[in-house]
């Protein structure tokens, strides 16, 4: 299973899905995927 957010750090939001625009980063884990995606929620980002 791919472990990979994409992120737009301008607009301060985070995709669980391919968006054109954003940077892809990739995980070894989906824990670690959905560790990264509520640290950035806890900082002010949006899920997408």
């Amino acid at each position: 299973m791919p472990c990979s957010i994409w992120i737009d750090e301008q607009s301060r939001i985070v995709s669980f899905k391919d968006v054109a625009g954003y940077r892809e980063i990739c995980f070894a884990t989906r824990e670690e995927k959905f560790a990264f995606a509520i640290e950035k929620c806890s900082s002010g980002y949006r899920i997408q």
